[in-house]
């Protein structure tokens, strides 16, 4: 059970960085916006200028923001060892890979083949994501499919 609950743990933090991520790019919009402000500039302007990015703040806002919460559910189910949320892991961190690998290969497309400048840093931290839910996919995998670890999420949803 203990091990359960470490995984839970795991899983909270990732989704504390979810939200974390969220606020940095909603911080990030807030700043946009007032350095605009700050120099007097029209709205209709700055966005037609910023759109790109503007969308993309927005898009990541929304997106890790959802990521956060459903991240949380997981994570309190898996501490409370539901029999749902153990299957409802599992689909989901296959679906967090998913994502992370397509934030890599977009940005490794739009380096290489469209020669857009972006940092090194960008695609190493891409690959780092990518690196750590898969450790974590795979963490996740091998332990929750475990026939023991099975008996005692039904044990906990029979005792309820």
């Amino acid at each position: 059970m203990r091990k359960i609950k470490v995984l839970a743990i795991c899983i909270l933090v990732l989704a504390i960085i979810y939200f974390a991520v969220a606020s940095l790019s909603f911080k990030t919009y807030q700043n946009l916006v007032s350095i605009f402000d700050y120099y007097g500039m029209s709205q209709e302007l700055w966005k037609n200028e910023t759109a790109n990015t503007v969308k993309t703040l927005w898009f990541a806002i929304i997106l890790f923001s959802i990521l956060g919460v459903i991240v949380s559910i997981n994570s309190i189910g898996i501490f409370l060892a539901k029999k749902w949320a153990r299957k409802f892991w599992l689909v989901t961190i296959l679906i967090l890979l998913i994502i992370h690998l397509l934030r890599f290969a977009v940005d490794f497309i739009w380096l290489m083949v469209f020669d857009v400048e972006i940092p090194y840093l960008v695609l190493l931290i891409r690959l780092a994501e990518v690196v750590i839910i898969g450790f974590l996919t795979i963490i996740s995998w091998r332990f929750l499919r475990k026939e023991s670890v099975k008996i005692l999420f039904n044990q906990t949803q029979s005792n309820i």
